[in-house]
């Protein structure tokens, strides 16, 4: 086990924010996604390049990243991508970075050369925060974000506006911004790379998404080994996973039938299902429903059963909803609050309802809550079950 102080620590929770999470941060975390660079529907990497970088991008193809975006002697701990709490129902699409003290300022660094492209502000009643995008070649970009401020000449570049398109050089490892009281968001997108989503469509409004890929791929060595010794998970792929779709199975993403994207990530939650499994230990299957009660909400399955990708078309199941929790390799919980190696997933007991589902097709599910009760007491849908699709 890392020995890390829990005064070093304590802000993970805002990174890891599992179930019991205050709800102010959950609506932070779902607003940064409404905050991302925009796109359209039909965008080809092609096109959402020429958006991002106005049409001056140069070069093609990955370039290593030779950087931590956080000195490895201020670096407490790596989240990975996958996370589905709150109004995040569907996996998140970056990692989280923690510093050993959070409540002194942090360097930021570029994790590799290229161009700013982008630059944003947000203000919030009980915080502001900075986003950069940075081009390094037509098809390979990096995102940080929730900088409590910025170096210059990039704050100069913003000056009072909320957003700018900008073409500023950056080098590898050059002070972009710090951080104080909470974490740091990344992520990385390769255009040239695709996920399989099974329809691509549903994140128009988050197009690079679906190009997301694992920056520990991306390092070389030593670099590598030692960022990833401070990852929080230990499953491949360490960098976590976002996409589960399954065809011809439940598992992956789904949104109710005729609901239609929005602008607003936290608006378009209600509307999203995810079948997936926990980020931290995807052993555990997690159910994360934007309308549970009117309300996203997150669990584990009871029994930790049926794998969603062994439920195939026809096939109803009930999955008892219920929490989970972590434990340390000497068998005791993981109070969340201090880092530690081999950290590990169990389900509890205490069981909130049930759900029923049934897949009707390869591309359409059926789906009923029953709050408080139990798996044993139900046969069949009622009037209230749900149509999703994907």
């Amino acid at each position: 086990m890392r020995n890390r102080s829990q005064k070093g620590f304590a802000h993970l929770v805002l990174l890891l924010l599992i179930i019991a999470v205050a709800v102010g941060a959950v609506l932070l975390v779902a607003k940064h996604h409404s905050q991302q660079p925009k796109t359209s529907k039909a965008q080809t990497p092609q096109s959402i390049s020429s958006q991002w970088s106005n049409g001056q991008c140069q070069g093609k193809g990955t370039v290593p990243l030779t950087n931590s975006p956080i000195s490895l002697n201020q670096l407490d701990s790596i989240a990975p991508m996958g996370n589905m709490v709150g109004d995040h129902v569907t996996p998140s699409d970056h990692l989280g970075f923690a510093s050993v003290n959070p409540a002194q300022d942090t360097p930021i660094y570029a994790v590799a050369k290229g161009y700013v492209v982008q630059i944003e502000y947000t203000q919030e009643p009980q915080k502001s925060w900075y986003g950069l995008l940075i081009e390094h070649s037509c098809t390979f970009y990096s995102r940080q974000f929730l900088l409590s401020d910025l170096a210059e000449p990039f704050k100069s570049a913003l000056g009072n506006h909320h957003s700018a398109n900008v073409r500023m050089p950056v080098a590898a490892g050059q002070l972009i911004g710090s951080l104080r009281d909470h974490g740091l968001d990344y992520w990385l997108a390769d255009l040239d790379s695709e996920l399989a989503f099974i329809n691509p469509d549903r994140y128009a409004n988050e197009a690079w998404k679906i190009h997301i890929v694992d920056p520990f791929n991306f390092y070389a060595e030593p670099l590598k080994s030692q960022l990833l010794a401070k990852d929080l998970r230990e499953a491949t792929p360490r960098g976590g996973s976002i996409n589960y779709d399954a065809p011809g199975s439940l598992a992956g993403n789904w949104f109710k039938a005729g609901s239609q994207l929005t602008q607003d990530a936290q608006k378009d939650a209600i509307n999203n299902l995810t079948f997936g499994y926990d980020f931290l230990d995807p052993r555990l299957i997690r159910i994360s429903l934007g309308d549970y009660q009117g309300k996203a909400s997150q669990f584990n399955a009871a029994d930790n059963g049926p794998d969603p990708q062994t439920v195939k078309v026809g096939q109803l199941v009930k999955y008892g909803l219920v929490g989970s929790d972590y434990r340390l390799p000497n068998g005791q919980r993981w109070d969340r609050m201090h880092a530690a190696a081999g950290v590990t997933g169990f389900v509890n007991d205490q069981l909130s309802g049930t759900m029923m589902v049934q897949l009707v097709s390869d591309r359409q599910l059926k789906l009923e809550t029953f709050p408080g009760q139990t798996p044993a007491s139900l046969n069949d849908f009622t009037s209230a079950a749900r149509i999703y699709e994907r």
